[in-house]
């Protein structure tokens, strides 16, 4: 779970901790944005740290809008910590709480997801998208364990057919999920920028990326 706050600092050492934990290979499954804003006893809406910049965060991570969740600055929440008990127990109806509750409902699902795909068999490859390189699969066990398979630019713009391929600094991948094709294989969910989706088998990884080496 990625932490950021509006603070453009903040975001630049989110970034660098994406890009890190990219290269590790460890898993990002959502990005929550702490102190995003308050809201006055007149009902106004105020950004002590700034615009939020937890769309430009999102997309570096290569993660869903629905992944990402805003925590407001709130009272209640300082009180809870002087008080040492649970937000949820103390104000389970501030903005702040809700807000908690989408995050951990979220978290929960998305580690099930995981963990039912490895039990599936889909723990043998790791998947991740890489703006810089694209979308990159590495084989953890089986015939090619250990090396990666690259689906470029190129190849991912003949995935898309083509669309945008005159602009190359573009971006093109919204986002990538593991997914079951129709043939119940294990594939990648690619969601493309502008709306669509395209659904690859894992399997065709090997002479897609040999194709548009």
């Amino acid at each position: 779970v990625l932490v950021t706050t509006p603070q453009r600092l903040s975001t630049v050492d989110v970034l660098k901790g994406v890009d890190m934990l990219r290269e590790l290979g460890v898993p990002m499954i959502s990005l929550v944005e702490n102190m995003a804003h308050f809201t006055d006893d007149t009902g106004r809406t105020h950004l002590p740290f700034g615009g939020s910049q937890l769309e430009a965060v999102r997309r570096h991570a290569g993660l869903r809008e629905s992944d990402t969740f805003r925590l407001p600055i709130e009272p209640q929440v300082g009180e809870a910590v002087d008080a040492g008990s649970p937000l949820q127990l103390l104000t389970s109806q501030s903005e702040s709480a809700h807000a908690l509750r989408a995050a951990a409902r979220h978290l929960v699902v998305a580690i099930g997801e995981r963990q039912h795909g490895a039990a599936a068999g889909g723990s043998g490859s790791h998947l991740r998208y890489d703006p810089k390189r694209g979308l990159v699969l590495r084989v953890l066990s089986g015939d090619h364990e250990g090396r990666e398979f690259v689906l470029s630019k190129a190849a991912l713009h003949a995935l898309r057919g083509g669309a945008g391929a005159g602009d190359a600094s573009a971006p093109l991948l919204d986002t990538v999920e593991p997914c079951e094709t129709e043939a119940g294989q294990p594939g990648a969910k690619l969601y493309w920028c502008g709306g669509g989706a395209t659904v690859v088998p894992l399997g065709d990884f090997p002479h897609l990326a040999a194709a548009h080496g």
